[in-house]
């Protein structure tokens, strides 16, 4: 593995997701994994010194039950695990699931993109552009939670502002909808892939896993197209994707809608 790689499961009903039992990790320098139990956030982060035996025996043996299982793999090691991702903050009680890939030159500016009280805790600009993230949907839910279509022209119009800095891709879980938006790049471009049943072995992706469910649901593989492979659809250049309950919702381009 030479870039940061993505990977996200989305499904339907409740789903185990655990590492498969070959997994070999020993390429790594760091994990960072994020999923929602019953409505509860978690957070792991793990460093090259932490994938231990033990700690891998437990990933194999994933005891949540989870609706979105989200995590980034780190060929090169980050200066501190808090610069990790997935990204987890909350909002009015609402967590938020956030990863970036790319680099974001400029967006350090409070002018221009203010993030309110939502300071971030290390110095990427990657969780700035989180901060950023919560500020606008601050701004938005004054009344209520903003429905799909207006959380989706948010989206579009965040990916247009950052698009104005560099290229990137970035994913976020908002608690009930997965956004993802992909430069279309071959280092950092997205992909999909769509799967129905209650079994999942899948030992040929850059992470491989486990995937089971007492019911039949169906499944939104998101992630870095070189992880995915060639079976998956890739999303193009410029396209924001959101996914509901394991299925393809909308998409849209970037597109500046606020001042």
């Amino acid at each position: 593995m030479v870039d940061e790689q993505l990977l996200i499961v989305q499904s339907s009903g409740p789903v185990r997701v655990r590492l498969a039992q070959a997994s070999d990790l020993s390429g790594l320098q760091a994990l960072g994994v994020g999923f929602i139990s019953e409505g509860n956030p978690h957070r792991q982060v793990m460093q090259q010194s932490e994938l231990t035996p033990a700690l891998m025996q437990y990933l194999q043996a994933q005891p949540f039950q989870t609706e979105l299982w989200m995590a980034q793999a780190y060929p090169e090691a980050p200066l501190e695990p808090l610069e990790i991702q997935p990204f987890l903050r909350s909002l009015r009680g609402q967590p938020f699931l956030f990863s970036m890939l790319g680099a974001l030159d400029g967006i350090e500016d409070p002018e221009r993109f203010p993030v309110g009280d939502h300071w971030p805790l290390s110095c990427l600009d990657r969780e700035r552009a989180f901060c950023l993230l919560l500020e606008r949907l601050r701004r938005l839910w004054q009344e209520g939670y903003p429905d799909a279509e207006m959380r989706l022209a948010l989206m579009a119009d965040y990916a247009s502002r950052l698009r104005q800095l560099n290229s990137h891709s970035f994913s976020c879980w908002d608690g009930s909808t997965l956004y993802a938006y992909s430069d279309g790049s071959p280092a950092r471009g997205l992909a999909c892939i769509q799967l129905e049943g209650t079994q999942f072995s899948l030992p040929e992706l850059g992470i491989p896993l486990e995937i089971t469910a007492d019911e039949t649901v169906t499944i939104s593989l998101v992630g870095t197209a070189t992880l995915l492979g060639q079976g998956a659809t890739l999303i193009e250049n410029g396209q924001l994707c959101s996914f509901v309950r394991g299925a393809l919702a909308d998409s849209c381009d970037p597109v500046r809608l606020w001042g």
